[in-house]
């Protein structure tokens, strides 16, 4: 009796009016059948900021589909979106992931993303409940360090080849062909030397081996990752969204793993912090209007030859470090202004320096210069 196949498109009524509206244009596209639910929003101009009321709208369906059956599966298929970024399935789509890692199908080719979703889907891949993933025709950077680093995560977790619902081991299908990366043979050596059992599959062997498809030649019973067209990596025409530079600089400020400090403070998030798309149009919006307004047109009569690079966020924070660590002002005098010893509080000296003490100094007085380094030090006022 074959199982009841229905179109999901009721939200709750205490659902923002945007994941209302939105999950009406997803309605025909998001059905479940017995406890399997099928995304398939393939080709559908999504963009990243689709993506928080599509997850919303998921976490609906799967919780359902959970309390009616006690388990759900889900596959996943955003692929040919090319406003679909890193941005976005790292804020989104890997925290869906992780609440609900029953994912057996995630279709991605074609849309805008790269290393940094890689890296970000590697713990989820690694859990076994993948068993397709189709990363092929990526539109940002793709490198073989970083697919490496996908096959050691893969292997440490010990949880390939997969047990299919026929009682069957098979490989995880992985597609990342048409992406750019170099030396794919001398890739593959390079896994299977630590030990990964992997699999490389060129077009004339796709008559004989399917996705899902236990291998039937005792040698290959223990293969971990089925590597479908690797070889094949000359990329093709792919169109990129505008946008996805500006999401991937957002991407980088949010990203806080530095260095630890020297002062004593709250840990960093290694993740970054998800934005609202409200919060992420506000920041485009203001970006526009501050080069509308010109808010960059003298930044070389302030900055000088800085200017054209600009800092960026590790450097403004080792910068505000090092200014917390050195010496605090009361009051910035002026040239022609006498500096009283008790304006200035240093934090640290240089051996050379000599102390400044409250009360009137003997001999010379002295007035602070700034060093290179941004310390302050004792000079002499002629």
């Amino acid at each position: 009796m074959p199982r009841h196949t229905k179109t999901v498109g009721k939200v709750r009524k205490d659902d923002d009016d945007v994941v209302a509206s939105a999950s009406h244009r997803w309605m025909k596209h998001i059905t479940v059948q017995g406890c399997k639910v099928r995304v398939e929003l393939s080709n559908m101009d999504l963009y990243d900021a689709d993506l928080q009321p599509l997850t919303m709208h998921l976490r609906d369906i799967l919780t359902n589909v959970w309390n009616t059956c006690r388990k759900n599966g889900m596959d996943l298929d955003l692929s040919c979106n090319s406003g679909i970024t890193d941005y976005g399935i790292t804020v989104h789509i890997v925290p869906l992931l992780r609440a609900w890692p029953s994912c057996q199908r995630l279709k991605l080719f074609r849309s805008s993303v790269g290393n940094a979703s890689l890296k970000a889907l590697s713990p989820w891949v690694a859990r076994g409940y993948a068993h397709e993933l189709h990363l092929s025709d990526l539109g940002g950077t793709v490198t073989g360090d970083i697919v490496l680093q996908l096959f050691r995560e893969i292997h440490s977790k010990g949880n390939y080849p997969h047990w299919t619902s026929k009682g069957e081991q098979a490989a995880l299908w992985l597609r990342l062909e048409h992406n750019g990366i170099h030396n794919p043979d001398e890739l593959v050596w390079s896994a299977q030397q630590e030990g990964i059992s992997l699999c490389v599959h060129d077009k004339s062997d796709l008559g004989s081996v399917r996705p899902g498809a236990p291998y039937r030649s005792r040698a290959y019973w223990n293969t971990e990752i089925s590597l479908v067209l690797f070889r094949s990596q000359q990329r093709n025409a792919i169109p990129q969204d505008d946008n996805a530079n500006v999401r991937q600089a957002l991407l980088t400020m949010l990203h806080t793993d530095l260095p630890a400090p020297q002062c004593a403070r709250p840990s960093f998030r290694s993740e970054p912090h998800p934005l609202s798309s409200d919060e992420f149009q506000l920041w485009m919006m203001e970006t526009r209007e501050d080069a509308e307004g010109g808010a960059n047109d003298s930044n070389y009569a302030t900055f000088g030859d800085d200017a054209e690079f600009g800092w960026t966020f590790e450097d403004n924070l080792a910068a505000n470090e090092r200014l917390a660590s050195g010496w605090t002002f009361a009051e910035i005098p002026t040239e022609n202004e006498s500096l009283a010893p008790e304006a200035v509080t240093p934090s640290r000296l240089g051996n050379e320096s000599p102390a400044l003490t409250p009360g009137k100094v003997s001999g010379s007085s002295h007035r602070p210069r700034a060093s290179s380094d941004g310390d302050m030090i004792a000079e002499k006022k002629k």
